[in-house]
């Protein structure tokens, strides 16, 4: 008995042990395999190996996969300890800012999400042949990046890849590139792009005057941020992309021949065919705007361009009115949109319920608000970075506070939300980074919830009981 008592316990040791050390294995796997080390060229590599091969794979603990301080050009190696390196993984180069030119070596056939993100000296990208999609983020915030060819073995290329891209002015995309995920986000606040160019036998994509277009040439996808002056629209063209001109912010006005069956011009600005949408006014457009009586319907935000002084509407309208050169609907109970270069404080007036959706974004020689007790509702990011204001007491009868609504009001040092308030969204206040002082309902229980990136620095926070109705 005794022996088989002892062999039990080492039966049941054997067992804890091999079970530890299958956990410690799987927990390797998980991350990417255990680390190893070798020095190139004079750069120490950090890197995992699974399934016989190489992987530059940071965990989230930053075990960098080179010196974070290295500084020039990287000619990354295409084996690592003898095994051949097939992938760069997510946010393995992210932040290197002394960057200045990386090469990566044709058997890597996968470079992930954020993998060379915010390396701001960054100047010029070898990718590797066998790469078949360009990943979120990749080269996003690399504001120095003026050299990136895309190998013609490429087929995807994902949202936001370029975004920030700021030194960027020309890219081409070769012909095997059959899918661009959201395209004006590919090329998102890029504002020296000039020029987008397609190779001609690409299947699904073509470029004219540098302009990203569908195979057929019917729809507008990107104008590129760089383009100046005026923009005329080919005859051709059906249909435009959500935001195929978005920070287009040296774009002065867009002309559309009236041979065009689909949309149709007037002063630079863009609407649909009859003029009763107004589709795209032209960010680098300056002083007043004139809403035509034809128009019916302005998309949230779509005047909120930044040389904006004054907003009328053709007193023949029967959807649009205009008061001291600020938008509102036709019976002035809904604000629509305020001139983004007007400096001083504003009163809202008492005809006013509603203040639209964007309506003061970027106003950021708005110094202060001062609502009226018939104001209701304030839509989501009305005072999207209004910069300028520096103490908000809301309207004691508003139901909610929206999402966003006053995201990146730097300047707010002091907020009074009203008892009746019943929600307060997540964001209302993002980044608003100098609040002190608040006054909430006790809906508002977590000032992280309203208040992110911003409820450290508040220090005094009076709550009050939500009143019924």
């Amino acid at each position: 008995m005794g022996k088989k008592a002892k062999w039990g316990c080492g039966c049941a040791t054997v067992v804890v042990l091999a079970l530890i050390v299958f956990y410690v294995l799987l927990c390797q796997e998980v991350a990417g395999g255990p680390r190893h080390r070798e020095t190139v060229d004079g750069v120490t590599y950090t890197f995992r190996v699974q399934l016989g091969v190489a992987a530059l794979s940071p965990t989230k603990f930053r075990d960098y996969p080179i010196d974070i301080n290295t500084v020039g050009a990287l000619n990354i190696p295409a084996t690592l300890g003898g095994y051949p390196l097939k992938r760069i993984g997510m946010w393995a180069f992210e932040g290197y800012r002394g960057l200045t030119s990386v090469v990566i070596p044709d058997g890597v056939e996968d470079v992930d999400f954020y993998a060379f993100q915010n390396c701001s000296s960054l100047e010029k990208v070898v990718l590797p042949k066998p790469l078949k999609e360009l990943a979120p983020h990749l080269f996003d915030a690399c504001s120095s990046l003026t050299d990136v060819t895309i190998p013609d073995s490429v087929t995807n290329i994902c949202s936001y890849v370029f975004t920030q891209c700021v030194s960027l002015k020309s890219i081409t995309i070769p012909k095997s590139v059959v899918n661009l995920h959201k395209p004006w986000t590919i090329f998102s606040v890029c504002t020296n792009l000039q020029s987008i160019v397609v190779d001609a036998d690409n299947p699904n994509y073509s470029s004219i005057d540098g302009v990203l277009f569908d195979k057929a040439g019917t729809r507008l996808l990107v104008c590129p941020a760089g383009k100046q002056g005026t923009y005329v629209v080919p005859n051709a063209v059906e249909e435009i992309g959500t935001n195929a001109f978005a920070a287009c912010n040296s774009l002065a006005s867009i002309s559309v021949a009236t041979e065009n069956q689909h949309y149709s011009s007037l002063n630079g600005v863009l609407y649909n065919k009859d003029k009763t949408a107004l589709l795209v006014y032209p960010v680098g457009k300056q002083g007043i705007c004139t809403i035509p009586a034809s128009v019916e319907t302005i998309e949230p935000g779509l005047l909120q361009c930044p040389h904006v002084t004054e907003i009328f509407a053709d007193s023949a309208s029967l959807y649009y009115s205009s008061v001291d050169g600020v938008l509102f609907n036709k019976t002035g109970t809904i604000l629509v949109a305020y001139p983004t270069l007007r400096q001083g404080a504003y009163v809202i007036p008492d005809t006013v319920t509603k203040i639209g959706e964007r309506a003061f974004a970027g106003c950021h020689g708005l110094t202060g608000i001062t609502f009226t007790d018939n104001v209701v509702k304030i839509g989501k990011q009305a005072f999207v970075n209004c910069t300028g204001v520096i103490s908000l007491q809301l309207p004691k009868h508003l139901e909610k506070v929206n999402e966003y609504v006053f995201e990146g009001c730097s300047g707010l040092s002091s907020v009074v939300i009203p008892a009746g308030v019943t929600r307060v969204e997540f964001g209302a206040f993002w980044a608003c980074s100098n609040i002190t002082s608040v006054v909430v309902p006790e809906c508002a229980a977590d000032l992280r919830w309203a208040f992110p990136f911003s409820d450290e620095k508040i220090t005094n926070v009076v709550r009050q009981p939500v009143k019924q109705k």
